[in-house]
């Protein structure tokens, strides 16, 4: 499953070209998502030059690619940290060992047949926390996992949550958790959160795809995109 940017703009996952000219590509997770926007990131663009825009997003992007890379590789058991960035694998060690994390399923694409939806996990694997809430007590758990670099936002719940139920629709994965590890590229955040409302955090997706359904409804269309005509939400009135 390969990743296409279609003239409109338009992120998806399609097996080949033949299968979009048919209709048959899956929305991209993250392309879906950037319909609902943070008010720092609206003051963010309002605030600097697309072209500032674009070099700040390269940088940080290929900074973002190197620690996925560096997490990837130790938990497969061949460690490689690159210079500079001790300090984020320092981070990421205390982190593993105090979460006991591990990993055996990383970097592939999941679809959802039912909503017509992809996306990439970054990994799957055990990790320690309070999966049932609050006030549960400490369990591991097999979960779907995200490495964010940058500043944690609340839609990275809404992303693991909708890998989380493709794997399980597809019976791939059964009852899988969620959790979110900020490693700041600068080397002064280091948190894990560890999700239990679980379908919360799916319905939240699922109203961006929706929204991102009716915003290029016209788009689709033309494309004649299989799900064109499915919404997401049953909602009885």
């Amino acid at each position: 499953m390969d990743t296409f940017e279609l003239k409109n703009g338009i992120q998806v996952y399609a097996p080949c070209q033949e299968a979009i000219d048919e209709g048959e590509f899956y929305l991209r997770v993250t392309h879906v998502l950037d319909v609902i926007q943070h008010k720092k990131l609206e003051n963010y663009k309002i605030n600097n030059t697309r072209k500032a825009q674009e070099k700040r997003l390269e940088e940080t992007g290929e900074i973002g690619t190197k620690i996925h890379s560096m997490v990837e590789t130790d938990l497969s058991g061949t460690p490689k940290v690159e210079e500079g960035f001790e300090k984020i694998n320092q981070n990421w060690q205390e982190i593993k060992t105090k979460y006991e994390i591990t990993s055996d399923k990383s970097e592939q694409v999941v679809c959802s047949p039912t909503h017509g939806y992809a996306g990439r996990f970054d990994y799957i694997g055990n990790i320690k926390g309070k999966h049932d809430g609050f006030e549960s007590p400490t369990t591991i758990k097999r979960s779907v996992q995200d490495i964010k670099s940058g500043w944690y936002s609340i839609k990275t719940g809404w992303q693991m949550a909708s890998y989380k139920y493709a794997l399980e629709e597809v019976g791939q994965e059964k009852d899988l958790g969620m959790a979110g590890i900020n490693l700041h590229r600068d080397g002064d955040v280091k948190k894990v959160f560890v999700y239990s409302r679980y379908r919360e955090c799916f319905i939240a997706f699922l109203c961006a795809l929706n929204d991102y359904r009716m915003l290029y409804y016209p788009e689709l269309r033309k494309l004649k995109w299989k799900w064109l005509n499915h919404c997401p939400l049953e909602i009885k009135i």
